[in-house]
């Protein structure tokens, strides 16, 4: 673009140049001339393309007069451009950054870039903050896509700059070029704004004013609180390949763990070699199923097998528990999805979840059409087909309460101050590690679980919270349950708190060791729950207590 704009610039110089020329050639040698040299010529252009036009030069030659006209136009020409330019610079950043000054006290979001994504979270922070300045620092034109805010061709760093001092800044990194939300990240890292941005990526250490959204992980959670299973017993089906696929299965593992003696069992079809590479202590968590095609010529005639053999866990460490402490199953299948219509007739829920909305609903059109099914259909994306419950949505996910994890984060604050009450010496939360702040989150996404498990309850009756965070008077009520607990119901609990405590830890690839040692993910609490001291038995109520503290 800037070669262009070089060649233009060269092109206009020479022209104007070769018509200076011309003119001299012109009018020199005529009777009565006043343009008899390259300063007189240089000099009328001048004053004709500014329109000042002085008069004590002028040309007296027809052909002098044409070039005349042609400076004149040419002043026309740029007078128009110098007035579009102005009003351009007023318009475009001038009148702007005017009624920016008598907003500087207020809360500033700032959005890196203009995007679907962008567009969700700042219809919901117009509809939930009227105060609110919401800006665009790509200076895109205002479209149907965007429908709020302002639009500014200034960077969120020369924004904030603008802003410091008088009010507080949130930044947006929503573009879908990681790269570009890390440079963000680190062009303002010593700012005092608080930056959300979107990003795979977790350091060791996070500051208190970086938040990082992860949009599958965010999904997942999503999906498993507002759909969670209503019986221990449940047949799930999922259907997909990808990053979201992945943290669907992951988060259903670590959060659905509602009784010892829960038999679910997970049907999962795709590709899923990445994540059992990154898992290997699968076998640990669940009884192990693989489903795989029949190779050679009999494959078209030939009945499915299934090998039930144990999948290797590739853990250096020496596996003291192998066997899974719940009924849970896990079946993996690369066949076709639609290779078995009985296990998709009979499943309770449906998951279809392809990184592409396009080929989930062209899956589901099939299903409906030849396959009945008495499965409850869920698919990731703005699903439009009759009798789907969507999930996953950018209005779904890109709220300035998940984006920013407001109550989530919240809860998992309060529970490891909590925790640090009783155990002063361990770390703030902006010193922990990124593993421990998911320890965190993860126990305040199964604070709901407990709560239904106490209170006996279905997702649907539960009553109003927000996704990571039960009302007060669920929580009140199931503390009231906890209280009077008899010792079975005490020892139901313990196991269900240690079998969330463990499943997190192998999902995060520790290991059972005798010796504590962070540094090689060994623990040795990672034992089943009959094999622990009655002592450290007892420390799995602290799960529980937790809902008494968060009342108080």
């Amino acid at each position: 673009m800037k070669r262009k704009q070089f060649a233009i610039a060269s092109g206009a110089v020479i022209i104007y140049l070769a018509l200076i020329t011309l003119l001299l050639m012109a009018e020199s040698s005529a009777p009565g001339a006043t343009i008899i040299s390259f300063g007189n010529a240089l000099w009328y252009s001048l004053t004709t393309l500014t329109t000042v036009g002085y008069g004590d030069m002028y040309p007296v030659t027809a052909a002098g007069r044409l070039i005349g006209v042609l400076f004149q136009l040419m002043s026309l020409g740029i007078l128009v451009a110098a007035i579009g330019a102005l009003f351009s610079l007023i318009r475009g950043r001038m009148l702007p950054l005017l009624v920016l000054w008598f907003r500087r006290g207020r809360h500033w979001y700032l959005f890196s870039e203009s995007n679907p994504r962008s567009a969700a979270v700042a219809e919901a922070l117009e509809r939930t903050d009227k105060k609110a300045v919401i800006l665009f620092c790509d200076g895109s034109e205002a479209s149907a896509l965007m429908p709020v805010g302002i639009r500014i061709a200034l960077t969120p760093e020369k924004l904030a700059a603008f802003q410091q001092g008088k009010g507080e800044t949130t930044v947006f990194a929503l573009s879908d070029d990681m790269t570009e939300n890390e440079r963000l990240i680190a062009a303002l890292k010593d700012t005092p704004c608080r930056l959300c941005a979107m990003t795979d990526y977790e350091p060791d250490r996070l500051s208190d004013r970086l938040i990082l959204f992860n949009p599958s992980e965010t999904c997942a959670r999503l999906y498993w609180n507002r759909f969670p299973l209503t019986r221990p017993d449940e047949t799930v089906v999922l259907i997909g390949s990808g990053k979201y696929a992945e943290a669907l299965l992951e988060q259903a593992l670590m959060f659905n763990v509602l009784s010892p003696d829960q038999a679910v069992t997970y049907h999962v079809i795709g590709n899923f070699d990445n994540f059992r590479r990154n898992h290997p202590s699968l076998s640990q968590i669940c009884l192990m199923d693989d489903c795989r095609p029949v190779a050679g010529a009999a494959a078209a005639s030939a009945s499915p097998v299934v090998d039930r053999s144990p999948v290797v866990d590739v853990s250096p460490v020496v596996d003291v528990s192998p066997v899974p402490q719940t009924g849970d199953r896990l079946i993996f299948s690369d066949r076709p999805w639609n290779d078995d219509l009985s296990l998709l007739k009979d499943a309770d829920r449906l998951i279809f979840c392809d990184e592409s909305v396009s080929e989930s609903e062209e899956r589901i059109i099939e299903l409906k059409r030849y396959c009945p099914t008495k499965a409850t259909v869920y698919m990731r994306g703005e699903a439009v087909l009759d009798g789907v419950t969507s999930f996953g949505s950018y209005k779904d996910l890109f709220t300035p309460e998940l984006t920013l994890k407001t109550s989530l984060s919240r809860t998992a604050r309060r529970l490891h101050e909590l925790y640090r009450n009783s155990s002063p010496e361990s770390a703030g939360w902006d010193e922990l590690t990124g593993f421990l702040r998911r320890s965190n989150l993860a126990a305040a996404d199964h604070l709901q679980m407990k709560v239904r498990f106490l209170l006996n309850d279905s997702p649907d009756n539960k009553t109003a919270g927000s996704e990571s965070e039960p009302a007060v008077n669920q929580l009140k009520k199931a503390v009231a349950i906890w209280d009077q607990a008899d010792p079975a119901l005490k020892d139901t609990c313990r196991r269900i708190e240690h079998e969330r405590w463990r499943r997190f830890h192998l999902l995060n690839n520790w290991q059972y060791a005798p010796v504590r040692d962070n540094a090689a993910r060994q623990h040795p609490l990672l034992l089943p729950f009959d094999e622990l001291d009655p002592d450290d038995q007892a420390k799995d109520d602290y799960g529980w207590e937790l809902l008494r503290k968060l009342c108080s």
